[in-house]
């Protein structure tokens, strides 16, 4: 009979190709499907669920097999290679009390499906891996260490009508993907809630993962029944899905997929509560932005869990700069625009992210690690500094009806220097000696928190053409416009900065690169990933008297709005 499974196995071979197609390119279809024919081992005339029922050692895995429906399948013409555990080596009443209670899907996921493979496959000359029904990837050994996955075979390749059965002396077991281990990990939480208690109300991250979830119908490797006369619509038997999850991907942390390796952090139920509302506050956003108040809470709750989860997985299939997750962890949202951010040095050294973590669980695509708090601060997290360059002038707002502006003109400069940010700089000069020059840029990405504002002021030398004002400070006035709750921008200024002297006059140093420190200014309103909400305002002033002590003319690098850190706040994670 084992000749009539080449026969199946050849005429169903462009339809494989691609399930098995990560196995060694060398072997022949024969080799690595089937073994060659010295390699079988003993016949049977009947199905594989035929073999299993008369084989009194096995006569607990027939019992979860039925329990489970899955008797049907293994009596069917398609071929299907099943590890089959003799009696004793798993525990079959704990199996049936989940069929009872209702679990039967988490039965035939964890455990039949852990035990079968498509197709006919059998230990040979050569090692090779496979995928099972529930598509975690099992080692197959050798005739020679007769292992599979590192559990002993007690009969190798008996082969039947419709596949072939190898008797295990040990179950195979269980290994949880970290997606399944952050499910695990939810289900053991609900089962201390108290009766009472919703736990979809509860914050949590599985809660936020779970929401996004957007499976689909494999349904080429689905087993059908017919079609439904009534409906029309393909009756499946054994329906395989397809993972994706929306949140996960837009993270780039695919931990449903057992093709990749991770690093994950999860953070106890408490601490991660605790991180959503600090993270909530900051993106207080204004009716301006929407009149329904369910829908901006809806968008606060999204950018709150958002950044909650952002730096907790890190992607150990690339490897970053070259070095190992000892030297460093990249997170699976980490840009080389945006350096400083999602990047921890030295993770497992004192004060590293992962120096307190509670316990290791290897999972089936990665490592995870438990901890009874979130490592990274919000610095490193969602409250992180704004820069804007002046050379960007898609920020740049001159002439506009919200401000009395001046006559300005502008040049932008380049530049190769190291200590000048980003690609260059702007030059603002007044049109006229009568008049001052004025000017104000869009803030993006404004959180409802504070700020310490920064401007950076280039000296003439900075682009060497011009030298009539080498040695002239700017003399200069900072304002800022915020949005009002009706979304319009005010035409006076929301808040004028003084110095730290009380004036309102700032005097640069014309020979430094010079980061005049405008002040601090706390935002209500959130104005995240939106129209800018934020105009930042400096003009000259320059009386006729003082033109030969101060030059109207700005030579701007960039301006920064840095979070604002209390000296009882947390310290960013170096």
């Amino acid at each position: 009979m084992k000749y009539n499974i080449k026969n199946t196995l050849r005429a169903g071979a462009l339809a494989v190709v691609g399930v098995l197609a990560f196995a060694s390119c060398s072997d022949t279809w024969d080799e690595h499907y089937e073994g060659s024919i010295s390699s079988l081992g003993e016949s049977y005339s009947g199905t594989t669920m035929g073999y299993l029922q008369s084989q009194p050692n096995l006569s607990d895995f027939v019992t979860v097999l039925k329990a489970a429906g899955y008797e049907s399948e293994l009596n069917d013409p398609q071929v299907l290679t099943v590890l089959a555990p003799v009696n004793g080596s798993f525990n079959k009443d704990s199996l049936l009390s989940l069929i009872n209670a209702g679990k039967k899907k988490n039965v035939v996921n964890r455990f039949v499906k852990n035990h079968l493979m498509r197709y006919n496959v059998s230990l040979g000359n050569k090692a090779q891996s496979i995928y099972l029904l529930n598509d975690k990837i099992v080692n197959i050994g050798t005739l020679a260490d007769n292992l599979i996955q590192n559990k002993s075979v007690s009969k190798a390749n008996v082969g039947c009508s419709n596949g072939i059965v190898h008797v295990m002396g040990e179950d195979v077991p269980f290994q949880p993907n970290l997606f399944e281990f952050i499910e695990d990990d939810w289900d053991a939480f609900k089962a201390t809630l108290d009766p009472s208690v919703n736990p979809d109300t509860i914050i949590s991250l599985y809660n936020y993962l779970y929401k996004f979830n957007t499976d689909s119908l494999d349904e080429q490797r689905s087993v059908s029944r017919g079609v439904d006369l009534e409906t029309g619509n393909t009756i499946y038997v054994d329906s395989v899905m397809i993972r994706n999850n929306k949140a996960l991907a837009q993270l780039r942390a695919y931990l449903y997929r057992e093709d990749s390796t991770y690093l994950a952090i999860l953070p106890s139920q408490e601490a991660y509560q605790k991180r959503f509302e600090e993270a909530k506050k900051y993106f207080n956003f204004n009716v301006a932005f929407n009149s329904e108040q369910s829908v901006r809470d809806s968008i606060q709750n999204y950018y709150a869990n958002y950044f909650t989860v952002c730096d907790l997985f890190f992607n150990m299939s690339e490897s970053m700069n070259g070095k190992t997750q000892n030297d460093s962890l990249f997170s699976t949202v980490y840009s080389r625009r945006t350096w400083e951010y999602n990047k921890y040095l030295k993770p497992f050294s004192a004060g590293g992210i992962l120096d307190s973590y509670q316990n290791k669980f290897d999972c089936s695509n990665g490592t995870m690690y438990t901890m009874n708090e979130i490592p990274n601060t919000k610095y490193d997290n969602f409250f992180k500094k704004i820069v804007v360059e002046a050379e960007e002038i898609r920020y740049l707002e001159t002439g506009t009806d919200w401000t009395n502006s001046q006559s300005t003109s502008f040049s932008i400069r380049s530049s190769a220097a190291d200590s000048i940010s980003g690609s260059g700089m702007t030059v603002f000069s007044a049109a006229s000696s009568t008049r001052n020059t004025e000017f104000a840029y869009q803030i993006p990405n404004t959180l409802s928190g504070k700020y310490d504002i920064y401007v950076r002021f280039l000296p003439y030398q900075a682009y060497g053409t011009d030298t009539t004002h080498v040695y002239l400070p700017s003399k200069f006035r900072a304002a800022l416009y915020e949005r009002d709750k009706t979304g319009t921008m005010p035409k006076s200024a929301t808040y004028s900065f003084r110095t730290p002297e009380g004036s309102r006059n700032f005097v640069t140093n014309p020979y430094v690169i010079d980061t005049v420190y405008i002040g601090t200014y706390e935002f209500a309103n959130s104005f995240y990933s939106t129209t800018p909400g934020v105009y930042f305002q400096l003009s000259s002033y320059v009386t006729t008297s003082e033109r030969s002590s101060y030059t109207k003319d700005m030579i701007i690098d960039c301006f920064l709005f840095v979070p604002h850190r209390d000296e009882a706040e947390e310290t960013t994670n170096e």
